[in-house]
């Protein structure tokens, strides 16, 4: 699948991109986050290489790097509380 079809499968406007976007637009940095939505659109076509066997493994590293990290973050919270 080519470049152009991993941006038209970029997620919309809403949750940490569309988070990510606000931030480079408050902060004047628009150019940081089409950075950064090239690098994501690379990492959808790089996966989108791999078989699906690998794909599955790669979505299961990312659920449990998720978790911890989530995990982590109500850590946090529970301290500052």
């Amino acid at each position: 699948m080519g470049r152009s079809a991993a941006f038209r499968r970029a997620p919309k406007e809403t949750g940490k991109t569309g988070a990510l976007r606000v931030l480079a637009l408050a902060f004047g940095n628009e150019r940081a986050y089409f950075t950064a939505l090239k690098i994501f659109a690379q990492v959808l076509d790089s996966a989108d290489e791999l078989g699906v066997e690998e794909q599955e493994s790669l979505v299961e590293v990312l659920q449990r790097r998720l978790a911890e990290c989530r995990r982590d973050a109500l850590l946090e919270a529970v301290k500052l509380a």
